[in-house]
This record gives structure tokens, C-alpha cells and sequence, in this order.
């Protein structure tokens, strides 16, 4: 499993809350309707990722919002945006105590329009905070444009 952030204005709020049954054509249609009214998209992690290196060390340093996040998924609106600005400069000065130097790095992989598979391996760290710049846009954004992120 890997979780993903999503933003998507307030004003769409009715749409969101009212998906139909998740076994009913419906909802295929449903889920489709909601991703076009995205206005940001972006991974946050694979599971073990997330787990390891932000569920456990929010509950560990006291973060509310980034604790629930393995558990339950994060939706955050409104003032609770800036909130979880001020958990992600917690979880990163959290981050710099970290000893990554003996962590192994991550595959990305990458397909170019010609089909050749470039593979690079990337320290963890430097993985760590490039999507933690990606939840740092979609607050961004979020504020910007009345918005929500979920995070799930």
C-alpha cells in the first residue's frame, strides 16, 4: 500500500462526503468525477515508509495530526492547515537527529517516452524530503484555494 495527498476545494466538499456503494458502477463513476476536481496530486510514501519514518516518530515527539495519519488517513482544512505546517517543521528538525547513513536508498524508476526504464537509487533521506516539499505544496495550495488534503 502507499499513501497519497490530494487537494480539492471546500466548495466541492458535498461531492466527497456522498460517495455511493463501493461495489456499484456508481462509484467507479464517482471516484472518476473526484479526481478531475483535484487541483494537486502527489505520493507521500509506501507504507513501511510512512510508518517508519512519520507515524512513529509523530507519536513519539507528540503530533497530533501526522499521528493519525498511518491509522486513519489525514484529512485537514481550514486553520488545522497551518497546523500541520508547524508538525512538519517538528517532524523535519526530527529528521536532522536522525542518523539515515545506514539506510538503504530507494529505487525510483523512471519510464521515458521512448520506453527505456531509467532506475536511480535515491538516499532515503533525500526521498524523505521530497515528499515532505510535496505535502508542504498541497498546504500551499490548500491555502490558496479554500481547500482540502487527504492524505490515504
Amino acid at each position: 500500500m502507499a499513501f497519497g495527498i490530494t487537494v480539492h476545494r471546500r466548495a466541492d466538499a458535498a461531492l466527497y462526503q456522498s460517495h455511493p456503494d463501493v461495489r456499484s458502477e456508481e462509484f467507479d463513476r464517482w471516484c472518476k468525477e473526484c479526481q478531475t476536481r483535484w487541483v494537486y496530486e502527489n505520493p507521500l510514501g509506501a507504507d513501511g515508509t510512512v510508518f517508519e519514518f512519520w507515524h512513529v516518530p509523530a507519536i513519539y515527539i507528540g503530533l497530533p495530526l501526522l499521528g493519525s495519519l498511518y491509522e486513519n488517513g489525514l484529512r485537514v482544512e481550514g486553520q488545522r492547515l497551518i497546523e500541520l505546517g508547524h508538525e512538519l517543521d517538528s517532524l523535519e528538525r526530527a529528521w536532522v537527529s536522525t542518523d539515515f547513513s545506514q539506510a538503504d536508498p530507494l529505487s525510483a524508476h523512471t519510464i521515458h517516452s521512448n520506453g527505456i526504464e531509467e532506475v536511480k537509487l535515491v538516499p532515503l533521506v533525500e526521498h524523505l524530503h521530497e515528499r515532505l516539499g510535496y505535502l508542504r505544496e498541497a498546504i500551499r495550495i490548500a491555502v490558496e484555494c479554500d481547500g482540502v488534503i487527504d492524505i490515504s
